[in-house]
């Protein structure tokens, strides 16, 4: 959960409050991913996560949307360039503009909301990290995770939690 809400936040940082298609369908991916990982941990009884699940199904949808009509924008684009003095070309660029129009719509509607993600992916990064910790994976962790510098900052900033040992069986009287 920890990793996939760390992406989350690289790509809403790296798309910023611009339109470029390829970031912002990144943004996307990496809400979908989360989703994902956010359903399982509601499901498993881990995390709370049912608001957040329908926050970032909501996002999720928005950018989907957006994404099929750029794609569909562009393909029209296409059309257009081809229909050099054909009939139909004045109608085609109507519907294009109105395309063009609700592109930008929905990516404003977004824009309204990346300090949503933003807080969704802090929160799945923070709770991510609790519940590695609780079950006793700090110990587990080989490898640093990819973003060891900002785990690092926010570790100390936070107060220290005291690690519970993994659930250990009683043992047991064994009759000889």
């Amino acid at each position: 959960m920890e990793s996939r809400a760390g992406t989350l936040l690289e790509t809403v940082e790296a798309a910023g409050p611009l339109y470029i298609a390829d970031r912002v369908h990144a943004v996307r991916i990496a809400t979908k991913r989360l989703r994902y990982v956010l359903e399982l941990a509601g499901d498993t009884g881990e995390a709370r996560t049912k608001r957040a699940v329908r926050d970032a199904r909501s996002v999720q949808e928005t950018l989907g949307r957006l994404h099929d009509l750029d794609v569909l924008a562009a393909l029209m684009q296409d059309l257009i360039a081809a229909a050099a003095g054909q009939p139909w070309r004045e109608p085609l660029k109507a519907a294009h503009l109105h395309l063009e129009r609700e592109c930008r719509s929905l990516h404003g509607q977004y824009v309204s909301r990346q300090e949503l993600v933003s807080e969704l992916g802090h929160g799945a990064e923070k709770a991510g990290r609790e519940i590695w910790i609780e079950r006793g994976g700090e110990e587990q962790h080989a490898a640093p995770p990819k973003r060891v510098g900002r785990v690092l900052k926010m570790t100390l900033a936070e107060p220290r939690r005291e690690l519970r040992p993994a659930a250990q069986e009683p043992p047991r009287n064994r009759a000889t």
